[in-house]
């Protein structure tokens, strides 16, 4: 109400029930300031209140009498509106190609535990290093009782040690350190394709910026030219994003598999034919 400048209207609407506004409403609360005897007709309303005078149009001695001159509308005014353009739907780098693996089929339930397995090292990765070094173990081991109950100790066990192994290898110490980020939504349009995903860990210093991803595979590649096309198309679109996000740095991928572990560092090579596809997409 503290924009109106020259005239304030007060309405409202009544149920087929109702008989009166609801006492809270402003039109309730206002309708005392008016003189209720005195109501205009009105050939909408049947009634209206009026408080104060009506605001005068320049050189019209009586506003009610006053005529406006007719307007010509501008052309955009009788247009019709095309169809509002519908956003591309985001590209999830997780599912920018199927992973099919080096593994030989196994038994559903053989299947399932090792998913489990992958599930809880993932976590584990992703909660231990804001957890002070000394205290991970007992941490760890409490976590995985209470998410892994079903689980006999050998087999928490073994998943602890995994990802108690990828934590302290001296090689991933910067991807732990505390100035590492741990599951960052990433979103950036690069060409005509929106790119939105989680990456499990980032690295981002004034020079460089690391995307890494981790991989729970039975039986990870042993060297870097056997990574499967489709991880390096899926970290081919966290580059592509992140080189948007922080452009002028220089992007790196990574991939970290839990059950060696070892941390593969993608050359260029690998990326750049899968990173020009989303830039003419």
């Amino acid at each position: 109400m503290t924009r109106a400048q020259e005239a304030l209207f007060i309405g409202g609407s009544l149920s087929k029930r109702a008989k009166a506004p609801p006492e809270d409403s402003w039109y309730a609360r206002l309708l005392p300031l008016f003189e209720t005897d005195s109501g205009l007709e009105d050939p909408i309303f049947g009634a209206s209140f009026e408080l104060g005078e009506r605001a005068r149009l320049d050189g019209a001695k009586d506003a009610e009498k006053a005529v406006m001159e007719p307007i010509a509308l501008p052309s955009w005014a009788a247009s019709p509106i095309g169809p509002e353009p519908r956003p591309p739907r985001p590209l999830a780098p997780s599912s920018a190609g199927e992973d099919h693996g080096i593994d030989p089929p196994l038994a559903a339930e053989i299947v399932s535990m090792a998913a489990k397995r992958g599930v809880l090292i993932h976590s584990l990765l992703e909660r231990l290093p804001d957890v002070p070094e000394q205290q991970r173990e007992l941490a760890a081991q409490q976590w995985l009782e209470r998410q892994a109950s079903d689980l006999v100790d050998g087999e928490r066990a073994e998943i602890l040690a995994s990802a108690l192994d990828v934590i302290s290898h001296p090689d991933f110490a910067d991807v732990f350190s505390p100035i590492a980020l741990a599951e960052v939504p990433l979103a950036a349009t690069v060409g005509n394709e929106v790119i939105a995903g989680i990456a499990d860990r980032l690295l981002v210093t004034r020079e460089t910026v690391t995307v890494v991803d981790f991989k729970t595979a039975r039986r990870p590649p042993s060297k870097l030219e056997d990574i499967p096309p489709s991880i390096a198309k899926q970290m081919a679109a966290y580059v592509s994003a992140l080189e948007v996000i922080y452009p002028g740095r220089l992007v790196r991928a990574a991939v970290l598999y839990t059950q060696t572990p070892q941390l593969f560092v993608l050359e260029d090579t690998m990326l750049a034919e899968h990173k020009q596809a989303f830039a003419r997409i």
